[in-house]
């Protein structure tokens, strides 16, 4: 019973954390620094219908790396918000594609690079989405295989 406690906790902070991280990265290019970067490329009608293919987007290519950290996290029970938070900016890194600089197997999706601003953006994006994760399910990890 714990273990599929577990199992929904680590699905419904999946969904959560994929929704803030797509919030995070359509939201804070307007803060950014510089001429036209507050200036979004879609208007409001438009918001929604690219927030849906965006999550669906964010939620399909973060998946295998996200599963893996997951896997990991609750194989040695990682309760660590910091490290939480440390495992989802990366994530944000290995999509950006700004990994293949450092090695071609950390971009097995061959994700064009971005650059410094939307990496930048993609990193903070993850990591917000870590700590929303981190409050699901994260905390829990590793709890359903105690007595």
């Amino acid at each position: 019973m714990k273990f599929l406690k577990q199992i929904a906790r680590i699905v419904a902070g999946y969904i959560a954390a994929t929704f803030v991280a797509l919030i995070a990265g359509l939201l804070l290019p307007w803060f950014a620094p510089g001429p036209g970067a507050g200036e979004p490329d879609f208007t409001s009608n438009d918001f929604f219908a690219l927030a849906l293919i965006y999550w669906l987007l964010i939620a399909m290519f973060a998946a295998i790396p996200a599963l893996i950290a997951v896997l990991i996290a609750e194989a040695i029970r990682l309760r660590s918000l910091f490290a939480h938070i440390l495992i989802g900016g990366f994530i944000g890194f290995i999509l950006t594609g700004q990994a293949a600089r450092i090695s071609p197997w950390l971009n097995p999706l061959d994700v064009p690079m971005q650059s410094a601003v939307g990496s930048a953006v993609m990193v903070a994006a993850g990591a917000l989405g870590a700590v929303v994760y981190w409050a699901v399910a994260g905390r829990f990890a590793g709890l359903w295989r105690e007595r």
